[in-house]
């Protein structure tokens, strides 16, 4: 990359050629080089003499696969009392004869934080790739669990440079777990939240602008820490009174409705007593547990 004078045939007019091919000559191209390494880690140099361009679009496309790993989601969803979300992440890996890059895994066995799906989803892609699930990392009061995977950020910094006001939640990789090229990554919520609206003609939105209803998150962000859980349930009365027959779901961290029989719940809804349930929404206002109203379509 050196400007060297050619001296034969007009000195001074032409410097020598990097290379040489039956397609023409290459000259240094220094101005080209500096204006690449103004873009810093997001620029790629290669020489135009190699034979053979496919590692620069390679690296490329590595460089705008980076930018695009954030997946920033449409709503929110809600963690579990384990700091998890009902989805799963897919990988869909290419064929080992399409690897596009060393660092592209072509099976779930390459990856530590990856595993075979479950047996009622499906193995193998459309295009005869491996299908893998990505291990959740969990996230408690925006705290993320050690180990490599995939997790549910609607806390981070960084969240709030990658994704909008309208989009404030996304699917993040922790920074070994990040999709190589040539990976496929796919979101299957596989659990959706029972959710009825709430019909009170008098009810008024709450401190969150929301008006609590079954299915409505109960989740406490990181900066609601003391508040009461069930406080989130209350249905606010634009008479200044409120409506208590919603608690939080300490298991779904979703509002509830607490039943003796079916004539507590929505029409076509039932009263699940099961001891399974009682256990599961065990808490100091519920020491024995609460039968709650579900919607039996969804099964019991």
């Amino acid at each position: 990359m050196q400007n060297v004078p050619d001296m034969t045939p007009s000195p001074g007019k032409f410097v020598i050629p990097a290379c040489q091919t039956s397609f023409g000559h290459g000259y240094p191209g220094r101005r080209y080089i500096q204006v690449a390494q103004g873009f810093g880690e997001n620029a790629t140099i290669y020489s135009i003499c190699e034979p053979d361009y496919t590692p620069a679009l390679n690296h490329v496309i590595d460089l705008i696969a980076k930018q695009l790993r954030t997946v920033c989601l449409p709503r929110p969803l809600v963690r579990d009392a384990s700091g998890k979300v009902a989805c799963d992440v897919l990988w869909a890996l290419p064929k080992p004869e399409n690897r596009s890059s060393p660092e592209t895994p072509v099976d779930c066995n390459e990856r530590p934080f990856l595993s075979t799906p479950a047996a009622d989803q499906p193995h193998v892609s459309q295009s005869g790739g491996k299908i893998c699930r990505v291990t959740q990392i969990a996230a408690v009061g925006g705290q993320l669990a050690s180990g490599d995977g995939w997790y549910y950020d609607n806390f981070s910094d960084d969240l709030k440079r990658s994704c909008s006001e309208t989009t404030p939640q996304r699917v993040a990789f922790t920074p070994t777990a990040k999709p190589p090229t040539g990976v496929t990554v796919k979101l299957q919520c596989l659990n959706e939240q029972q959710h009825v609206a709430n019909t009170t003609q008098d009810a008024i939105p709450d401190a969150r602008n929301q008006i609590a209803s079954i299915g409505t998150s109960c989740e406490l962000s990181p900066g609601e820490t003391g508040t009461d859980p069930d406080s989130l349930c209350t249905v606010h009365l634009a008479n200044g009174g409120v409506d208590q027959s919603l608690f939080c779901n300490p298991q779904t961290n979703t509002c509830a409705r607490s039943c003796q029989g079916a004539s507590d719940c929505p029409p076509a809804w039932t009263c699940d007593k099961r001891p399974q349930v009682l256990a599961a929404t065990m808490s100091a206002k519920h020491p024995q547990g609460s039968a709650i109203c579900v919607n039996p379509t969804c099964g019991l």
